[in-house]
């Protein structure tokens, strides 16, 4: 159960801020990002996929910035429905 908790937290969670941190040039952004409590005692202690939920969000964030709406909205709309 951990393993798949850490694999889907690296595949919405942390890409989408590595994808960010490209775009502010901030390291402490990826190191606080990374390191916020609740996700790590939460997600990471309960095992509860509320990473892949705000990587979503995150991912749709990314995608409205950019003028890309379709694709924010269907992430958006997935994350809401996640659970």
């Amino acid at each position: 159960m951990r393993l798949i908790i850490i694999v889907l937290d690296l595949i919405f969670y942390q890409s989408v801020i590595k994808l960010m941190q490209s775009d502010f040039k901030s390291k402490w952004m990826m190191f606080l990002a990374m390191n916020v409590p609740t996700m790590v005692l939460i997600d990471h202690g309960h095992f509860q996929p509320n990473s892949v939920m705000h990587g979503l969000v995150l991912w749709a964030v990314y995608f409205a910035t950019n003028q890309k709406l379709i694709p924010a909205t269907v992430l958006m709309v997935v994350a809401v429905l996640f659970k």
